[in-house]
């Protein structure tokens, strides 16, 4: 059983609506979540790594949710930084110390596609 990551708390509207498509398990969700967290969108990579943490949309994998939750922390500030930071610290909780290292390498090495 996987970690208890309680209800999201959005700091705007935008992100409560799309979270809801993922609530509703629309099935092109995660496809765009995914493509817009590799153009480099924080939001959109916390919405990844949410759904990878949880299961929802896609399987759960917690090295990718901490790959796109860190991510994102890297690139959020204020509000968004701190809750992102928060859910990465919990994914990690339920990861091994190699399982870690193998994201924050992944997080350090990665790039936004096309380049940027």
């Amino acid at each position: 059983m996987g970690p208890s990551f309680g209800a999201i708390q959005p700091v705007e509207e935008s992100y409560r609506l799309v979270w809801t498509a993922v609530e509703r398990r629309c099935a092109i969700a995660p496809k765009w979540f995914q493509k817009a967290a590799a153009q480099g969108h924080e939001v959109a990579q916390f919405v990844a790594g949410v759904m990878y943490a949880t299961g929802k949309g896609v399987p759960q994998n917690f090295i990718e949710a901490h790959v796109w939750i860190n991510l994102a922390a890297s690139r959020a500030t204020g509000d968004y930084q701190k809750q992102f930071a928060d859910w990465r610290d919990q994914v990690a909780k339920s990861m091994s110390p190699q399982q870690v290292a193998e994201a924050r390498q992944r997080a350090r090495d990665w790039k936004p596609a096309g380049g940027k």
